[in-house]
């Protein structure tokens, strides 16, 4: 078998940028991705196995359940202190395991848009329940030991984690500070909704962001970046109260929307929410700070029937794509080792090679002629004819790595040149 080395020009590497959409719709405390309701399947209420809603990241145990068809799992056998172990599982949990026993993962894993609100005042209220809830170091308590349970009483602030990437955006609106004369968000009523990175892919694309508020069908709010530069402005409906204001921003690298706006959208409606310490909140009408509400944020189904929200928006997504044309030239890949290339009045003589005392030599061979004739049962004038199917590609130490699979068989003759192109997304 000959080998053909790929030229510099024969290998092109390529970027694929693609900008996919998403649209997100929330009433009453569910979730509809890009409008897919929940589908039944066999074994399992939505087939995808994940909740309404949701995506899956494996997209693994399809229309399964643990009452039928149960889900499979990756897994791994601790063999000593130094095996490896799946990434969910923590160390702790390694510890713990016996030599021999399973190492255990989970495929059923997904991701969906939350909603987490931030009350006036949040911050110094979180300081005050981690005061509160502080644990004393014992007698004879490790330093490791006493962090674990410091650890399990003491709650964070996804927004002040924020803090960096908010000012550090600051150079395309002051809207994006921490702490400006438009506002502290140390203190301010803040809604936080949460983008997973699996829907946007690297980054949202800017100016895609479109935020919708309907109450009774009808839409009261809408925002947009019209400036691309991160502001979420009111931009409808037409003469409503907000309009023209700038409701909050958005961080498109890490997936949050940030909304401040606390105007009345609507004089009539109530909203009743919950905020990020679980707490239930007074009702109040219509506002960007309470927008989304039911969105994994606790609320319970049947307490906002009259609202819904509707979320739209572009992701950026990399597909990197090598290009490889594979040259065959005239004379070359005139030859196969598919044993019907030979005529088949010549099979026996394959395996009957002429031997004797002083010599042995293989007989030549005849190759099966497949030119066809203008005349019936008669065949044209030999050419040596092969018809290619599979191309292989093999590393620099003649490795086999990768096949590429011919839709339909190609013709090769020794006076023709012919170019195959092969393209890999990675």
């Amino acid at each position: 078998m000959a080998y053909y080395k790929f030229r510099k020009n024969d290998v092109l590497h390529n970027r694929i940028k693609a900008h996919p959409s998403s649209s997100y719709f929330i009433y009453d405390s569910s979730i509809y991705y890009n409008n897919v309701p929940a589908l039944s399947g066999d074994f399992a209420s939505n087939i995808p196995s994940v909740p309404t809603g949701y995506v899956s990241l494996f997209e693994l145990n399809v229309d399964r359940s643990v009452g039928g068809t149960g889900f499979i799992y990756p897994y791994t056998i601790k063999e000593d202190d130094d095996s490896v172990a799946v990434k969910t599982v923590s160390a702790d949990e390694f510890t713990d395991t016996i030599l021999g026993e399973p190492l255990t993962g989970t495929y059923m894993m997904s991701a969906s848009i939350a909603r987490e609100f931030f009350p006036l005042n949040h911050a110094a209220t979180l300081s005050a329940n981690n005061a509160a809830k502080f644990v004393e170091k014992t007698l004879g308590q490790t330093d490791i030991e006493h962090a674990k349970a410091i650890k399990a009483t003491i709650s964070g602030s996804r927004l002040k984690a924020l803090e960096p990437v908010l000012d550090q955006n600051e150079i395309y609106s002051q809207h994006y500070a921490y702490s400006s004369s438009f506002g502290d968000k140390s203190s301010q009523p803040v809604n936080l909704v949460s983008i997973p990175s699996i829907i946007y892919g690297s980054e949202i694309k800017r100016g895609s962001v479109n935020i919708k508020y309907f109450l009774t069908g009808t839409l009261i709010g809408e925002l947009q970046d019209e400036r691309r530069n991160g502001e979420l402005i009111q931009v409808g409906p037409a003469g409503s109260t907000g309009s023209g204001s700038i409701a909050g921003v958005v961080l498109y690298r890490e997936g949050f929307l940030l909304m401040t706006g606390s105007w009345d959208l609507s004089t009539s409606g109530t909203i009743e929410q919950k905020d990020t310490f679980g707490n239930v909140l007074a009702a109040e009408t219509p506002k960007w700070n309470n927008w989304g509400v039911g969105a994994e944020d606790g609320t319970a189904s049947g307490t906002n029937s009259d609202v819904a929200y509707l979320l739209d928006l572009a992701g950026t997504s990399y597909t990197s794509t090598v290009t490889m044309f594979a040259n065959l030239k005239k004379g070359q890949q005139n030859w196969s080792n598919n044993p019907t290339f030979i005529s088949s009045s010549q099979e026996s003589l394959i395996i009957a090679p002429v031997t004797g005392t002083y010599r042995y030599y293989e007989r030549e061979l005849e190759i099966k002629n497949v030119v066809s004739s203008s005349y019936t049962s008669v065949t044209g004038s030999f050419e040596k004819t092969t018809y290619i199917t599979k191309v292989g590609i093999y590393d620099k130490h003649k490795r086999l790595i990768a096949i590429a699979s011919l839709a339909n068989p190609l013709k090769k003759t020794n006076d023709r040149d012919l170019t195959i192109k092969l393209a890999i997304d990675i």
